[in-house]
């Protein structure tokens, strides 16, 4: 046996019971009982609150009415305790009786021996043992249950919040949206569709789309939905849906578990009915525009033909004014006709320019391999009056780089940039002309004057429409370098200008090198 003994409380009104009960845990086991004796409940429980007890034994006298509150008191008051009932007469119901009682084991003191009580204490510590484990299992499994129970109820909460923001969501969003099945029947509609169609949501809801958008009895022809769930993949197309009152952009797009065929397609229907008509809109406006643009060219082109000839006269004219007044007595004629053969002369350039300004419209522009130093004398030769008048010098590097591109609008890009040169570089001008090949397939090309440098902000704006670079000291009508620049990037080239770090300053364009093969944008290929 073990070495620390077992408490029993014996509770019991009769003396002679008690000590007969004593003698008989003694005589069995011998130091292995240690046993309190007391005469009524209430002094029991007062002691079992001093010491704890393994085993209280019971001795109720009779068994009547009361053993079931007496048991039921000692139960509350002893909860890991084992109970054992002494009666002198049976409990109704026996041993279960006992039991249902709150009792752990039930003796006959009729009955009692030494080897019986003791079986019995055995037998109601491992029963009582047992109840208090199986109570905190119990306890234990009831925490589980309430614990799952609770995380069910906020999964189930969560996933109906979550299912009314979907919901809500995908109400709310303006495209026309609808969910089919594999049979083309709808399965879910947004609110947009149906208000579309003007009918209740539940009214939508397994009947099929051709049917509703089409009213078809059968699928359309090259169904986009049948594409869909057969390749899996998203199709797009414009359509003109009359139940829907207007054009769409449908997209078909499946929906399926990975690894499985679609099961289903999501149909959306965006409404680009606004989109088309203002695209028309557009167009229109585009067409009036070029037929605007194509009046002002041809207008452009009459004036400045019409205008060529009686300029043309004026010039020879006021020359031959000019050598005939040399010989006037009228000291103010030769001025006079000087200033009527320059005017005519600014009149020529700005009706030539315009014919260039209608010309650049036009697509049919042939690209060629140009010999530049050839294209440079011709632009010299038609400024050679400038020259004499300026006393000027124009200095031209031989060879310069071949390019590629249209030589009589390169002529014009010489002229402008040539003649800039001459009136804005001060007395006795000199020029120098000159090009070289870049690393990137361009060529360059500068025309250096030894005038007064200009500014950074003369420089960022000399290239737009009706920019001089000289107001103050020449009047002119602000077209030539806009339309070099419009030229040049017709050429996929670039202009600009930068100071000279000694003197003067470097007006430059960039063309293409060596042999035509991929035209500049809007110019086909020389043929």
């Amino acid at each position: 046996m073990s070495a620390s003994p077992l408490h029993i409380l014996l509770v019991d009104a009769n003396p002679g019971d008690s000590s007969l009960v004593t003698d008989m845990l003694v005589e069995e086991s011998g130091a292995y009982y240690d046993v309190t004796s007391v005469g009524d409940l209430e002094t029991a429980l007062d002691r079992a609150r001093e010491t704890p007890f393994e085993v209280a034994l019971l001795s109720l006298q009779p068994a009547g009415a009361q053993t079931a509150s007496v048991v039921a008191r000692a139960r509350q008051a002893l909860p890991r305790t084992a109970i054992i009932l002494l009666t002198e007469e049976e409990i109704t119901g026996g041993e279960d009786g006992a039991l249902r009682l709150g009792a752990d084991d039930h003796l006959s003191k009729r009955e009692l021996s030494p080897r019986t009580l003791e079986r019995s204490i055995h037998y109601a510590i491992e029963r009582r043992r047992r109840l208090t484990e199986m109570a905190h299992v119990k306890v234990g499994l009831e925490q589980q249950v309430e614990q799952r129970t609770e995380e069910l109820r906020q999964s189930r909460e969560a996933i109906l919040r979550a299912k009314r923001e979907w919901e809500a969501t995908f109400d709310s969003i303006p495209d026309l949206i609808l969910v089919l099945d594999d049979q083309y029947r709808i399965r879910r509609a947004n609110q947009a569709m149906a208000d579309r169609l003007r009918m209740p949501l539940r009214d939508l809801i397994g009947r099929t789309c051709y049917s509703v958008l089409y009213h078809r009895t059968r699928q359309c022809p090259d169904c986009m939905c049948e594409r869909t769930l057969a390749e899996g993949k998203t199709f797009q197309t414009e359509a003109v849906v009359e139940t829907l009152g207007g054009e769409f952009l449908i997209t078909t797009t499946p929906v399926a578990v990975q690894g499985h065929s679609p099961e289903s397609v999501v149909h959306v229907a965006r409404d680009i009915t606004y989109l088309k008509r203002i695209e028309q809109m557009l167009r229109d406006r585009g067409e009036q525009l070029e037929q605007r643009n194509a009046e002002l060219d041809a207008f452009a082109h009459t004036v400045a033909h019409d205008l060529q000839n009686p300029v043309g006269n004026i010039i020879s004219s006021s020359t031959l004014l000019l050598g005939m007044a040399r010989n006037a007595p009228f000291e103010g004629v030769p001025r006079m006709a000087e200033m009527l053969r320059r005017n005519a002369r600014v009149c020529s350039n700005i009706i030539n320019e315009l014919l260039l300004l209608a010309e650049m419209r036009a697509e049919d522009i042939a690209f060629e391999s140009l010999n530049m130093t050839e294209i440079v004398t011709n632009a010299t030769d038609r400024l050679d009056h400038m020259v004499q008048e300026y006393s000027g010098r124009i200095e031209i590097a031989d060879p310069l780089p071949a390019a590629v591109g249209h030589g009589p609008w390169i002529e014009e890009v010489w002229c402008n940039y040539l003649s800039n040169a001459l009136k804005y570089s001060g007395r006795a001008p000199r020029v120098e002309v000159g090009g070289e090949p870049g690393c990137d397939g361009m060529v360059t090309f500068w025309a250096r004057d030894y005038g007064k440098p200009l500014t950074s902000d003369q420089r960022s704006k000399l290239f737009r429409p009706l920019t001089r670079l000289n107001p103050l000291r020449a009047k002119g009508h602000g077209l030539g370098l806009s339309i070099v620049r419009r030229i040049i990037e017709r050429h996929r080239g670039q202009v600009g200008v930068r100071p000279h770090p000694e003197m003067g300053n470097v007006f430059y364009f960039t063309l293409p090198a060596g042999s035509w093969e991929t035209p500049p944008v809007g110019a086909p290929a020389a043929s």
